[in-house]
């Protein structure tokens, strides 16, 4: 346990209040890593719950984000939310971006001459993922 202690320490960097993961991850961003005991793949914060808890998290339950960072894996950002006592908490909501900022990514997409790349551009600029500079590209199509 203490070299994935390690492994997580060495790919994070401190901003403001976020712990954010600079290593693999899901394809919705969620930072995942690779277990060495049994080369398994988890998401980073759930991994870090159970750890917290002492016992494996069921399917029931989620480790829910609250700073708005899908990057963060500091678990005081998260609240830990059962099916069976809080469907409402449990449900998933998209990530919130405000309106002006949607426009700005927007403008800078549209607006832009070169298009190889700008997307990956924007993830980094915006520090969100591909899902959801996609759905706020499409907002503007629509």
């Amino acid at each position: 346990m203490k070299k994935i202690k390690e492994k997580i320490r060495d790919n994070t960097i401190q901003e403001g209040d976020c712990q954010i993961w600079t290593a693999g991850c899901h394809t919705q961003d969620y930072p995942m890593m690779r277990l060495e005991n049994n080369g398994r793949m988890v998401i980073v914060v759930r991994w870090l719950a159970e750890q917290k808890l002492g016992k494996k998290l069921t399917r029931s339950t989620r480790v829910k984000n609250n700073c708005g960072n899908v990057k963060c894996v500091n678990l005081d950002h998260y609240d830990i939310v059962d099916y069976h006592t809080d469907i409402d908490r449990w449900k998933c909501t998209p990530h919130q971006i405000k309106q002006s900022v949607r426009k700005q990514i927007q403008d800078e997409f549209y607006n832009t001459e070169y298009y190889h790349g700008i997307k990956k551009h924007l993830v980094d600029k915006y520090n969100t993922s591909y899902e959801t500079i996609n759905k706020i590209l499409r907002e503007r199509k629509a």
